[in-house]
């Protein structure tokens, strides 16, 4: 959720425009706003499987960042289709392999199938690490 994404992307420029490399399991860059970029609760819909959830499982959370993402590659993999408050559909939830990094900060009661499937998403990788 959120600095995780930050985290796993390939660089960060900062509210000075320094550039700081990061992991780079994602290609692209994210950027700090001068001002807040996203505030307040949200909706989304799953539209590709991932760790947590299954093609068209909804849920409910809430963003809260002052960064954005900046040249990502047309190909980028996204999870979710993401209604803000002020109703305008944006994708989310960046996925690579068993990875998956978000905005998002997802509320689990709204769907707590999103929980079971993460631990059935832990006992898969636990069962094939053994092969």
């Amino acid at each position: 959720e959120c600095g995780g994404l930050m985290y796993l992307m390939e660089e960060l420029v900062d509210f000075k425009e320094g550039i700081f490399p990061m992991v780079g399991v994602f290609s692209g860059t994210v950027k700090m706003a001068a001002k807040l970029h996203s505030l307040g609760y949200v909706e989304i819909e799953t539209v590709k499987n991932n760790i947590l959830s299954h093609k068209g499982e909804r849920n409910r959370g809430h963003v809260f960042h002052w960064s954005y993402l900046a040249a990502i590659p047309k190909d980028i993999c996204f999870a979710y289709r993401m209604r803000n408050s002020k109703q305008e559909l944006l994708l989310d939830g960046l996925i690579r392999g068993n990875v998956l990094a978000s905005y998002v900060h997802l509320h689990f009661a709204s769907n707590v199938n999103f929980a079971k499937k993460f631990i059935e998403s832990c006992r898969e990788y636990k069962l094939s690490r053994r092969e």
